[in-house]
């Protein structure tokens, strides 16, 4: 039941990117859905975005080899095999949110990952999946914008950009080479959170 609802929001998440081309207390817990998410302190909101300051978090990650179904289920698959040989040794992995989609430039190429939030203190035993990482993505501050719409091609291009307005009209620095879709939430919900990330520079 857990993988099959991991490979149910992750395929979510990645479908959007796809089309796209691409929390401290009880409010984060809300989008959250009372599950573990990385925890933050809000330190800024307005009605264009979120500035957020986020802690060291640790993620399970793999690397989405195409932007085609085949990759991301490809990919998804890679992820759930290395919660399943947790299961396996006796560790169980919890089921978090976000499953988070990043996209990194570098020159005239882009990479995507794929990532899974692991809480902190979470036991695991040391096993090496092959294309599987343990990844820590270092503390700092975060520009989010918040929308709530299934992503496709238009709100996940239309979000994106607006971002990157919104920051740059506020006289923000931000990486524009890396950023981040994060879903918390499954295709087939009746209502929809989503976010996009830009780290502050």
């Amino acid at each position: 039941m857990q993988q099959h609802f991991r490979m149910e929001r992750s395929v979510f998440a990645l479908l959007g990117f796809v089309l796209v081309s691409l929390c401290k207390g009880q409010t984060a817990q809300t989008f959250c859905q009372e599950k573990p998410c990385p925890e933050f302190t809000l330190l800024e909101s307005n009605k264009d975005f979120e500035t957020r300051l986020y802690s060291d978090t640790l993620w399970i990650t793999t690397k989405i080899a195409s932007r085609t179904l085949h990759g991301l289920i490809a990919a998804n698959s890679r992820l759930n095999h290395f919660c399943e040989t947790q299961k396996q040794a006796g560790y169980t992995t919890p089921d978090t949110w976000p499953v988070l989609i990043t996209v990194t430039k570098d020159e005239d190429e882009e990479n995507d990952f794929m990532s899974f939030f692991v809480p902190n203190n979470t036991a695991m035993a040391e096993i090496s999946v092959p294309c599987v990482k343990l990844q820590t993505r270092p503390g700092g501050t975060v520009y989010v914008r918040i929308f709530h719409t299934i992503p496709n091609l238009t709100s996940g291009r239309t979000n994106r950009e607006k971002l990157r307005e919104d920051l740059t009209r506020a006289g923000k620095h931000f990486d524009a080479n890396t950023y981040s879709a994060a879903a918390y939430t499954t295709y087939w919900a009746l209502s929809h959170y989503s976010e996009i990330w830009m780290s502050a520079v």
